[in-house]
């Protein structure tokens, strides 16, 4: 597990954040845990980032969502390359992460 850490100021408060790599079943829990998610394509050569509820399916290590042939989502077919995210916040807000996919 690999970790680094830096300080930034918000406001009053000082945070330390600090990245750690995830072994791939603690990133298959969290994305099986949360139900919406940021996806992130190229549009007309311009990145953006769309809201999509999801669902993960562990057998095939997917991430699944609705489209049709009328939405920005569907622009991924045919091979083109995308990012899908999750964040989340621990429920005692201590922690927060992100698990990111291409």
């Amino acid at each position: 597990m690999a970790a680094a850490g830096r300080r930034a100021a918000t406001h009053d408060t000082t945070a330390i954040t600090y990245l750690v790599d995830i072994h791939p079943e603690g990133s298959a829990d969290v994305l099986a845990s949360s139900t919406s998610g940021g996806f992130g394509v190229i549009v007309d050569g311009h990145p953006e980032i769309l809201p999509v509820n999801h669902v993960y399916d562990r057998e095939t290590g997917c991430v699944a969502f609705p489209s049709n042939p009328r939405t920005k989502l569907h622009t991924t077919v045919n091979g083109r390359w995308a990012a899908f995210e999750v964040d989340g916040v621990e429920p005692d807000d201590s922690s927060g992460w992100s698990v990111s996919r291409r």
